[in-house]
C-alpha cells in the first residue's frame, strides 16, 4: 500500500520547484535571428565557422562604395573647374594691397606692363591683348564698359535662370561677347564711346553680332576661349585692384 505523502512534504517541493531545463530546439532558436532583424548574433570566441558574422561585420551584399567606378574628367569638366577657380580668386582682390610691386610679381606682371596697361584703359578707353588658343590660332580679348555692365544685369533680370550652371553660362556668353575683339581672321566692331554719333542702338547691333557669332560656336571651343577670358579678367582685375592710383 502507497504511503500517503504528508503536508509537510507537500509543501517542500511547492517552496522548491524543479528548474526546466530549455530544450534543445529552444536554445537553437534563440539563437536564430529574429523576424525582421538584419543583423546575425556574434559567434562565440574561437568559432571557426566561417558563415557566423557579428553584428558589426560588413556583409558581403553591401555595395563597397570606396571602390565605386568614378568616370574620368572630360577636358571640358576640367576646364570649367580652372575657370571657375580664376573667378573665385577674383573675389579675393577687393582688399588694398600694401605692397603692389611684389603683388604684381606674385601675380607674373612687370611694374612696367601694368602701367602700361593702365594708361591705355585711361587714355583710349580699353585695353587689348592676345591669347594663343592653338599653335596657329589667336584670340584677342578687350576689357568692357559699364554698358556692358548694366547689360548683363538686364539680361539676368529678365531671363532669370534659377540654377548656378546656366547663371554661370549667361554670364561668361554676355562677357565673353563683350570682350572678343578678333579671333582667327574675324575682326569685330566696337562702338567708339567718345563720338557723339554713337547710339544706344548702334552699340547693341554691335553686341548682337558678337553675341551670335559666340552661340554658334563649337562647345569645346566655347569652354576654351571662356578659360582664357577668366585668365584676361583676372590679370585686368589684380592691376586695377585698389591702391593702384598711388602707384601710377
Amino acid at each position: 500500500m502507497a504511503s500517503t505523502p504528508t503536508s509537510t512534504e507537500t509543501q517542500k517541493n511547492t517552496r522548491d520547484p524543479q528548474p526546466v531545463q530549455p530544450s534543445q530546439q529552444a536554445q537553437e532558436m534563440s539563437t536564430r535571428p529574429r523576424i525582421g532583424s538584419f543583423t546575425r548574433p556574434a559567434p562565440d570566441k574561437g568559432s571557426s565557422n566561417p558563415d557566423v558574422m557579428t553584428s558589426a561585420s560588413k556583409s558581403s551584399a553591401e555595395p563597397d562604395v570606396d571602390n565605386a567606378y568614378v568616370p574620368p574628367e572630360t577636358p571640358e569638366e576640367k576646364e570649367a573647374k580652372q575657370r571657375l577657380a580664376l573667378y573665385g580668386d577674383m573675389t579675393e582682390m577687393v582688399s588694398p594691397v600694401k605692397d603692389y610691386r611684389k603683388y604684381l610679381e606674385e601675380i607674373g606682371v612687370d611694374i612696367e606692363e601694368a602701367a602700361r596697361i593702365v594708361d591705355d584703359i585711361m587714355t583710349k578707353g580699353f585695353y587689348e591683348e592676345a591669347y594663343s588658343v592653338t599653335k596657329l590660332s589667336q584670340v584677342y580679348f578687350r576689357t568692357r564698359s559699364h554698358s556692358d555692365t548694366l547689360r548683363l544685369q538686364a539680361a539676368m533680370q529678365i531671363q532669370r535662370p534659377v540654377y548656378q550652371d546656366n547663371i554661370d553660362e549667361l554670364m561668361i556668353r554676355y562677357n565673353m561677347a563683350a570682350s572678343l575683339s578678333r579671333f582667327k581672321t574675324q575682326i569685330f566692331q566696337f562702338p567708339n564711346y567718345n563720338s557723339s554719333q554713337t547710339t544706344t542702338e548702334h552699340v547693341e547691333k554691335m553686341f548682337d553680332e558678337r553675341l551670335r557669332y559666340v552661340e554658334r560656336m563649337p562647345s569645346p571651343l566655347f569652354a576654351r576661349l571662356s578659360y582664357l577670358l577668366a585668365q584676361f579678367d583676372r590679370k585686368i582685375a589684380a592691376i586695377m585692384r585698389e591702391g593702384v592710383a598711388e602707384n601710377f
